[in-house]
C-alpha cells in the first residue's frame, strides 16, 4: 500500500499474527509489533527483517525486495482470532454480509464446531467473490450444509448418515410418491483423498538460492493431500474409482486423514438415495434431519433410517419433494 515506505497489507482489519514473511521464499527475520501506520512508517526496518503493525494487518519490510513478497498470516482478529469452519462461517454471515447476530442458530454452529472442531484456512483475494461464494467453500471442505431454517435464522450441519433422532415417520399412506435416486458416486468408492496446508501463492521459479528443497516442494504445489482406502471395495465392486480429491482448507495433515476416513465410512455401507414426495403440511423438516421411511419394495418393508439432504417446496400444489440419504 505503501511502496516507497516497503509497507504491505495482508488484511482491512486487525490480525492475529504475521508469522513469517518471504522474499523469493527466503525467509525475513521478525522484527516488532507497532500500533498504527504513523508509528510503523516512522522507524528504521533493519536490512532483512520485517516489523509489523497487526491492528491493522500490515507489515514493512527494511530492504527492497529482490522477488515476489508473500506472507504465513493468522487473519482476522477483530472480536478475537476463530479458526474453524464453523466460526468462520459465522463471522463472514454477520461482520461481512451484515446478518443481525440474532438471526444466527448458535446453537447449530456451537455442534458443527464439536463435530467439526480442525483448525483451516481460507485466504480471499479474488475479485466479485461474495460472503455466499467463501461460505459455500469454506462448507465444502468439511462436507457441510448451511442455509436459513424454518425459523429465519442462519444455521449449519454436516452432512453425515442417519442419527438416532427421528424427526418423522412415513408410509405408503403418507408418501405421494417415491422414487430412486442416482447416488454422488454410482459405483462405490474404494478410496477419498482431502487436501490439506493449501499454498495460496504457488512458486515454481524465481527462488532465492539459500531455499530448501523441502521448501521449493512445498511452494510449487498448491495442496499436500492425505487419503483414506478400503481395498476390500474393490473385492466387491471391481470397477471402483476414485472420486476427485477434496480441496479442503484443513491446516494439519491428521485432520485431512480423518475427514477421508469419514467420506470412506459415510458411503462405505451400501447406502442408496430416494426422492419422497409428501403433502407439504404434514412436513416440518430440517436439512439434516433423520427419517424413517417403509416401504413395499426395495427393501424398505421393515422400515429404514434416512437423513434428509434436500427440500423443494411447491406451495401451488401442497407438496415438498424430499431428498434422502442412508
Amino acid at each position: 500500500i505503501n511502496e516507497s515506505e516497503l509497507i504491505y497489507q495482508v488484511h482491512d482489519r486487525q490480525t492475529a499474527a504475521i508469522d513469517a514473511v518471504y522474499d523469493m521464499g527466503n525467509g525475513l527475520t521478525p522484527g516488532n509489533d507497532y500500533p498504527n501506520y504513523e508509528t510503523l512508517a516512522a522507524v528504521t526496518t533493519a536490512g532483512g527483517n520485517f516489523d509489523t503493525c497487526l491492528a491493522l494487518g500490515l507489515f514493512k519490510l527494511g530492504s527492497p525486495p529482490a522477488g515476489q513478497v508473500t506472507a504465513d498470516v493468522r487473519g482476522d482478529a477483530q472480536g478475537g482470532y476463530v479458526n474453524t469452519s464453523a466460526a468462520i462461517i459465522k463471522r463472514i454471515a454477520i461482520d461481512r454480509a451484515g446478518l443481525a447476530s440474532g438471526l444466527v442458530n448458535e446453537g447449530a454452529f456451537a455442534s458443527l464446531d464439536v463435530l467439526q472442531p480442525a483448525e483451516v484456512g481460507i485466504f480471499v483475494d479474488r475479485d466479485g467473490a461474495t460472503a455466499s461464494d467463501v461460505i459455500g467453500e469454506l462448507a465444502r471442505g468439511i462436507g457441510a450444509f448451511w442455509g436459513f431454517g424454518r425459523d429465519g435464522r442462519l444455521r449449519v450441519g454436516r452432512f453425515d448418515g442417519p442419527g438416532s433422532a427421528v424427526s418423522g415417520r412415513f408410509d405408503g399412506a403418507d408418501m405421494i410418491d417415491i422414487r430412486r435416486r442416482r447416488l454422488p458416486y454410482e459405483i462405490q468408492p474404494h478410496l477419498f483423498t482431502v487436501g490439506y496446508a493449501r499454498n495460496w501463492t504457488v512458486q515454481t521459479g524465481q527462488l532465492a538460492g539459500g531455499v530448501s528443497q523441502s521448501r521449493q516442494r512445498f511452494l510449487a504445489e498448491t495442496y499436500r493431500y492425505s487419503a483414506a482406502e478400503n481395498t476390500d471395495i474393490i473385492g466387491r465392486h471391481p470397477t471402483s474409482t476414485a472420486p476427485p480429491a477434496i480441496e479442503a482448507l484443513f491446516v494439519e495433515r491428521s485432520d485431512a486423514k480423518a475427514e477421508a476416513k469419514r467420506m470412506l465410512e459415510l458411503y462405505g455401507p451400501e447406502r442408496s438415495m430416494y426422492v419422497v414426495v409428501l403433502k407439504l403440511s404434514s412436513v416440518l423438516l430440517e436439512i439434516g434431519s433423520t427419517i424413517v421411511i417403509t416401504y413395499h419394495r426395495w427393501g424398505l418393508s421393515a422400515g429404514k433410517s434416512f437423513s434428509v439432504v434436500g427440500i423443494r417446496e411447491n406451495a401451488a400444489e401442497n407438496e415438498a419433494e424430499v431428498t434422502i440419504f442412508g
